[in-house]
């Protein structure tokens, strides 16, 4: 059997994961407090578990996963952001493992994961695209576990009432310095990281590629467009959660619609037990989805008054 032909290989490219959680000034003071325990001036490394609770009506049991996090705080500013380095230590097919992920949240609701991808295929340190379509996956869910030890009870709520236990979709950025050229068989391994291709645009000596679920910068200097991806990211994540929240409502409405045809024929107390236990679950669906909206409806506000995202000195992807 030939081994397989990869067309684009790419030398420790840097992969920036973006997702927006509903966050306010509120959340903002809490989620420093707790990655900082309150201690500012003291130790500046933690360490979190992922919270796990399985609770039945047998019994009650309290499992702390074998997956935690220590944090070693950078910078933060009381209220507006926070950036730290979340070491990850996880247990993976009974071998212990590590991940460094630099971190970044601010009370926008805007959360970036960024980690270089060092461990390559070779000695010159290039990793293929086909590697990488496996890599994204794990670290779109390992990001999912690292905010949800972090994040506030309520928060975790939120996000497990719009998308269950993980969130499984969130933007992904490809930052790389190797130029490769632009073919049939180079953007084939290209939609495997970032979905369909939908424009690419010249950028001097490189290239933006924008994807269904991401997009791709190759260029010799990228970090001069480090704002942009910051910015372009954030706002694709405010426009997906926007699906979202829609999608939801249309669930919810086929499963009223669905509701109603039943209350329209005879119905037994077991049948009503059920009913009632339905619309209480679509009452707290609803009831999330109006917090939800809150939270896009003031974003939308404050980004309609200025450029307001470019405010901040701690957006930087490091």
């Amino acid at each position: 059997m030939s081994p397989s032909i990869h067309f684009v290989k790419l030398k420790n490219p840097k992969v920036v994961i973006t997702e927006w959680i509903p966050f306010g000034k509120n959340y903002m003071t809490e989620f420093i407090d707790r990655v900082t325990l309150r201690e500012y001036q003291k130790k500046r490394i933690k360490y979190f578990t992922e919270v796990v609770d399985n609770l039945s009506t047998i019994e009650s049991v309290f499992k702390a996963s074998k997956y935690y996090t220590k944090v070693n705080i950078i910078d933060f500013e009381p209220e507006a952001y926070v950036k730290f380095i979340a070491e990850v230590d996880f247990e993976k097919e009974g071998i212990f493992q590590k991940k460094d992920v630099f971190i970044y949240v601010d009370y926008l609701g805007r959360c970036i994961y960024a980690s270089e991808i060092e461990n390559a295929e070779d000695e010159e340190g290039y990793i293929s695209l086909d590697s990488l379509a496996f890599i994204i996956p794990d670290m779109i869910i390992d990001s999912s576990k690292m905010i949800k030890s972090l994040i506030a009870s309520s928060q975790r709520y939120i996000l497990e009432t719009l998308y269950g236990q993980y969130k499984v979709y969130k933007h992904v950025s490809i930052i790389t310095e190797t130029i490769f050229e632009i073919n049939e068989n180079t953007l084939a391994e290209v939609r495997q990281v970032i979905g369909n291709i939908k424009r690419i645009i010249d950028i001097g000596e490189g290239k933006l590629i924008f994807g269904e679920f991401g997009l791709l910068l190759m260029h010799p200097n990228p970090k001069k467009f480090e704002n942009f991806i910051s910015c372009y990211s954030f706002i694709r994540s405010i426009v997906q959660s926007s699906q979202d929240l829609f999608f939801k409502l249309n669930n919810i409405s086929t499963r009223l619609e669905r509701l109603s045809n039943i209350l329209t024929g005879k119905i037994d107390m077991e049948t009503m037990g059920k009913l009632r236990n339905e619309l209480s679950e679509i009452d707290k669906g609803l009831a999330v989805i109006e917090i939800v909206s809150g939270y896009l409806k003031e974003i939308s506000s404050l980004m309609n008054e200025e450029s307001y995202l470019l405010k901040f000195s701690g957006e930087d992807v490091e």
